[in-house]
């Protein structure tokens, strides 16, 4: 097996995209959508600053590699863990195609009005904003909160020259299509241009270059906390201090 990884230049990697489609199979459905998305993201009726991308994205309470290093010969390896390695938490992130970021939002599992969201999120860093859900998902009520405390503030502060129609992407997840979000959004004078689905990795901005290096770096800052762990400390908690310090990877003005 060796010589015929070496033979043919294989090699073992970790994954960069995990998709029910390969991206083979939904090259044209992508390739026909950027041709149709394109003009209509060009002219002098669009601004950058205000072409934006929001996306959700997975983030765990716990990273734990497969492999360590150990001495040769044992039969048991050990790996040190939290109590926690399956907890998770979702994290929406916007950017702009200048480059900035909107303020992230963190949704945990929980009820919206129960004790996390009652005692805990007074503690959680203010530059971000946090919600609860029965299984930590975006869903309609926390789009509406996104919609409501994210996207129509930033429009305040940063409003759109006359003639500038600002425009959103957004992909097919269920919640992102609901007549109540996207009639709220387009109450802001807002276009949506829905990816579709199986696509993303290939045309969604988020998806293709901003996910990956800032769970990266969240992992990091992950690393460095159990490295030097002397208490305990609430996992949503440590999370949304991931968060904070995740974003700067990015560039994040906070």
């Amino acid at each position: 097996m060796t010589r015929f990884l070496a033979k043919y230049d294989f090699v073992y990697r970790t994954k960069t995209n995990e998709a029910t489609k390969s991206p083979a199979e939904v090259y044209e459905e992508a390739t026909a959508f950027m041709a149709r998305s394109r003009p209509s993201l060009c002219g002098p009726h669009r601004d950058k600053r205000w072409i934006w991308n929001m996306d959700q994205t997975p983030v765990y309470f716990s990273y734990h590699r497969n492999k360590t290093l150990a001495k040769q010969g044992i039969k048991t390896v050990h790996v040190r863990k939290s109590t926690s390695d399956t907890r998770r938490a979702t994290c929406a992130l916007t950017c702009t195609a200048a480059g900035e970021f909107l303020t992230p939002m963190m949704i945990y599992k929980g009820e919206a009005t129960g004790r996390i969201a009652t005692r805990e999120f007074k503690h959680h860093d203010p530059s971000s904003l946090y919600a609860c859900q029965d299984a930590a998902w975006m869903d309609e009520v926390c789009m509406l909160r996104w919609v409501d405390e994210i996207l129509e503030p930033y429009l305040k502060v940063n409003p759109p020259p006359p003639g500038i129609v600002p425009v959103i992407l957004l992909d097919a997840y269920r919640c992102h299509m609901m007549a109540s979000v996207t009639d709220a959004i387009a109450e802001l004078g807002i276009e949506i241009i829905h990816i579709p689905g199986g696509c993303t990795g290939l045309t969604q901005p988020l998806d293709v270059g901003i996910n990956k290096p800032f769970k990266s770096r969240v992992r990091v800052l992950w690393e460095e906390w159990m490295r030097s762990i002397t208490q305990v400390y609430c996992m949503r908690r440590l999370a949304a201090i991931s968060l904070v310090g995740g974003g700067g990877c990015l560039g994040v003005e906070r």
